[in-house]
C-alpha cells in the first residue's frame, strides 16, 4: 500500500497498483503500451513510478538496457521515497534481470538480494521465489554451481507451497540445466521429465517445445541420436505451430548437431540455414555465431574449405562484436585447424595471433588453445617448445575432468614421442590415452544405459497416472477431474444461481419390458452420447444418468448465462430425434419422447466418496427441476418462475414462454411454472 501520497485519491492509486500488477505479468509491448496510456491522466508520484516502470519494460523489450535500467532505477526510487515497498521490490528486481543482462553481475545480485529482502517482509511468496529464482540463473552464469542449485531448490519449494506449476516447471527445466552444466545427464533427463509433465498439466506449448528440446540435447550428449532427432522434430513442429521464432531458430541448430552426428551433411546444412535465417530475423548475432561454428564444420567435413573457412570467420566476427571472447577464441582454433589440414601453416600462425588480444578465461577454451599452439609447434618439428604446453593442457584438463580433451592432448604426445622416435613415451602416452578412451567409451555407455532406464522408469510412472485420469474422467466430469488432478484436494462449490435440467424417457418401463437387454442398452447409449454433445457444446457439466433419467447443471456462468445453456440443452433434448426399437410393442417404429425439467436457483456442487468417487449436486433447486420433470409433459419443458426471469432478462429472440398454473411442491407450497418454447429455429 501506498502510504506517502497526500494529494491521491484512493482511486487512482488503486488504478495505478493495479496498472502495476498487470505490466509485472506481461512481456508484451503492445499490453505494457496499453496500460501506458490508462495513466495518462493520472498524476502523483505512483503514477510517476509506475510509468518509469512501464518504460523500463519497454524498453528491455526493445533491448535498449541503458534505458531500461534509468527507467528501472527512476521506478524503484520513486517508490521508496513514498513508502510503496511492493512497488520498489517489483522495480529492484527487474533492475536486477536488467544488470543481469548486461554482465553486471555484482550489482545484480545486490538487486535480486534487497528485492527478496523487501518480498520477504511483504509476506509476497510469489516474488520472493521469481527473484530466488533468477539468483540460481545469476550463479549458473557465473560458474557458481552449488550456490545456483541451492537457490533452485529454494525457488521450487517456494512454487510448490504456493501451487504455481508454471515457474514449478520453469524452475525444474532450470535444475534439468545446471545438471547438465554439472555433467550429471541422468539427474537433468529426470529433471527435465518432471518439467515436461508440469508444462503439460498447464497446457503451456512454449515450455512443452523448449524442455522436449532439451531433453533432446540430453540424448543427443548421450550419444543416442534417434531419440534425439524425435525429441528436436516435435520441439520444432511445436515452435512452428505456435509462430516462435526463437525457439526454432534454437531447434533447427540443434538438428543440425544431430544430422552433423549421424553424418547426414544435406540435412544438417539444412536445419543449420534455418537456423541462421531465424536467428537473422531477430537479430540474434550469438546465435548466428553459433550456428556458423556448426556449419564451417560440416563443410570442412565435405571438403569444402572456402565454405568451412567463410563461416569460421563470420563466427569469429560476431563473437568479437559482441564480446564473447572465449567463444571468439574457439573460433580461432576453429579456423587455424582448417588451415592445417589444408597445410597453410602460415595461415593459421596468422589467425593464432589473433588471440593476443582476447581475454579468454574459460579452462575448456584455454584447453583448446593450447591443443592448437602445440599442434603448430608439431608441425613445424619444434617438439622441445611443444612438450610443456602438451603437459600443461593435460594437467588443465584433468584438473576439471575434461576426460575427451585429455585424450585429445595425449594424441598430441604419441605424435610428438613418433617425432623424436622415443618408443618408450609413445607407448606411455598410447597407453593413457587407450585407458581414457576405454573410460569415456564405458562412461558414455553407462549413462546412456542409466537414462534409458530412468526413461523407461518414468514412462512406467506416466503410464500408471495416466491410467488414473482416464479412471477419473470416467466417472467424473473433464472439468472436475482436472482439478482433482491439479492437486485440489475437495472439491466443493456454492453456485448462487446454479441452472439445473432433469430429463425422463416417457413410458420407459412399459417399451423396455419387451425388449432384449442388448436394444435397451444401444437406445440409451445413443440417447445419452447425443445429450452429452448437447452439454459439451453449451459448457454444461454432465452429472448423472439414473436408468433412464438424466440430470446436469451449469453454476459457473451468470445467472442468465447458466439459464441460457441449459435452455439450449433442454430445447435440444425435446426436439431430439429417436424411435423404439421393433418389438417394443408396436409394429411401427415409435418416437421416443421426453419430459424435462428445468429450475435456477442456489445449490451446491462436489465430489464425494473415497475410493470410488462421484459428483453430484444438492440443495433446493435440484427439489424444484426434479419436481418439473416429474409434473411435466412429454415433449415440453417445464420451468420454475426463476429460471424463466434469467431467460427473460437476457432477451433470447428465440423463446417464447407459457404460463401453465402453480404447482404444489413440498416444503415450498404453491409455485408458478412456464412452460419454455422456441418461436424461431437455430
Amino acid at each position: 500500500m501506498v502510504v506517502g501520497e497526500q494529494n491521491m485519491t484512493s482511486s487512482v492509486i488503486e488504478l495505478c497498483e493495479h496498472t502495476l500488477n498487470k505490466a509485472v505479468q506481461t512481456r508484451s509491448s503492445d499490453e505494457l503500451q496499453k496500460y501506458l496510456e490508462e495513466l495518462s491522466d493520472a498524476s502523483g508520484s505512483t503514477a510517476d513510478g509506475v510509468r518509469h516502470f512501464i518504460r523500463g519494460a519497454l524498453a528491455l523489450n526493445a533491448r535498449e538496457y541503458k534505458s531500461a535500467i534509468a527507467e528501472y532505477q527512476n521506478a524503484r526510487d520513486v517508490f521508496g521515497n513514498i513508502g510503496y515497498n511492493l512497488g520498489k521490490a517489483h522495480a529492484t528486481s527487474q533492475l536486477g534481470i536488467v544488470l543481469h543482462m548486461t554482465d553486471d553481475y555484482n550489482q545484480a545480485l545486490d538487486c535480486y538480494r534487497s528485492a527478496i529482502l523487501i518480498f520477504t517482509e511483504l509476506d509476497q511468496i510469489r516474488g520472493v521465489a521469481s527473484v530466488t529464482g533468477n539468483m540460481g540463473l545469476l550463479y549458473t552464469h557465473t560458474g557458481k554451481f552449488q550456490e545456483a542449485m541451492e537457490c533452485y531448490q529454494r525457488a521450487l519449494a517456494y512454487n510448490e507451497q504456493i501451487g504455481d506449476k508454471r515457474y514449478a516447471a520453469i524452475t525444474t527445466s532450470c535444475l534439468g540445466q545446471l545438471s547438465v552444466s554439472l555433467g550429471n545427464r541422468v539427474e537433468a533427463f529426470e529433471y527435465y521429465q518432471q518439467s515436461l509433465e508440469l508444462y503439460k498439466e498447464i497446457d503451456s506449448k512454449d515450455g512443452i517445445a523448449i524442455v522436449t528440446g532439451n531433453i533432446g540435447i540430453v540424448y543427443y550428449e548421450s550419444g543416442n541420436y534417434p531419440e534425439a532427432l524425435e525429441h528436436f522434430h516435435i520441439a520444432f513442429d511445436i515452435g512452428e505451430i505456435q509462430g516462435d521464432t526463437r525457439s526454432i531458430a534454437i531447434v533447427a541448430g540443434n538438428l543440425g548437431n544431430a544430422y552433423t552426428a549421424i553424418r547426414n551433411t544435406e540435412l544438417a546444412i539444412e536445419y543449420y540455414k534455418k537456423s541462421i535465417a531465424l536467428h537473422e530475423v531477430n537479430e540474434n548475432k550469438k546465435g548466428i555465431a553459433h550456428v556458423s561454428l556448426g556449419l564451417g564444420r560440416v563443410y570442412q567435413s565435405m571438403g569444402d574449405y572456402q565454405s568451412s573457412q567463410h563461416y569460421f570467420r563470420q563466427a569469429f566476427n560476431l563473437f568479437k562484436e559482441i564480446g564473447l571472447l572465449d567463444d571468439c577464441a574457439s573460433s580461432v582454433c576453429a579456423l587455424a585447424s582448417l588451415f592445417v589440414v589444408h597445410k597453410d601453416i602460415d595461415a593459421a600462425e596468422r589467425i593464432m595471433k589473433e588471440l593476443s588480444s582476447l581475454e579468454y578465461t574459460r579452462p575448456f577454451t584455454i584447453i583448446d588453445v593450447e591443443r592448437m599452439r602445440a599442434e603448430l609447434l608439431l608441425y613445424k618439428g619444434r617438439f622441445d617448445e611443444a612438450k610443456p604446453i602438451i603437459q600443461s593442457a593435460i594437467e588443465l584438463a584433468g584438473l576439471h575432468e575434461y576426460r575427451s580433451k585429455q585424450a585429445e592432448c595425449y594424441g598430441l604426445m604419441c605424435r610428438l614421442a613418433e617425432g623424436i622416435n622415443d618408443i618408450d613415451e609413445y607407448i606411455e602416452n598410447h597407453q593413457q590415452y587407450d585407458t581414457l578412451a576405454k573410460e569415456i567409451s564405458g562412461k558414455d555407455a553407462a549413462i546412456k544405459l542409466a537414462i534409458q532406464s530412468k526413461d523407461r522408469e518414468l514412462r512406467k510412472e506416466r503410464d500408471e497416472r495416466e491410467k488414473e485420469r482416464m479412471v477419473l474422467y470416467s466417472a467424473l466430469p473433464k472439468s472436475v477431474a482436472d482439478r482433482l488432478i491439479r492437486g485440489t484436494s475437495m472439491i466443493a462449490d456454492d453456485y448462487d444461481n446454479a441452472a439445473i435440467l432433469f430429463m425422463d424417457v416417457v413410458g420407459f418401463t412399459s417399451h423396455s419390458s419387451q425388449l432384449q437387454a442388448h436394444q435397451i442398452i444401444e437406445l440409451l447409449t445413443q440417447i445419452f452420447t447425443e445429450f452429452d454433445s448437447f452439454c459439451l457444446q453449451n459448457k454444461v457439466i454432465k452429472v448423472k444418468t439414473i436408468g433412464d433419467s438424466y440430470m446436469c447443471f451449469r453454476g459457473d456462468g451468470s445467472h442468465t448465462e447458466n439459464a441460457i445453456s441449459v435452455a439450449s440443452v433442454a430445447v435440444a433434448m425435446a426436439r431430439a430425434k429417436f424411435t423404439w426399437p421393433v418389438g417394443s410393442g408396436s409394429t411401427d417404429p415409435d418416437p421416443v419422447r421426453f419430459r424435462i425439467g428445468v429450475a435456477s436457483g442456489p445449490a451446491t456442487a462436489g465430489v464425494i466418496g473415497r475410493k470410488r468417487l462421484q459428483y453430484d449436486v444438492w440443495g433446493e433447486t435440484v427439489s424444484v427441476a426434479s419436481h418439473m420433470e416429474h409434473t411435466g409433459m412429454p415433449g415440453r419443458v417445464h420451468a420454475n418462475e426463476t429460471f424463466i426471469s434469467a431467460l427473460k432478462a437476457g432477451q433470447v429472440a428465440r423463446y417464447q414462454y407459457a404460463t401453465c398454473g402453480e404447482v404444489e411442491i413440498k416444503g415450498m407450497g404453491a409455485v408458478p411454472t412456464w412452460w419454455l418454447e422456441v418461436i424461431t429455429q437455430d
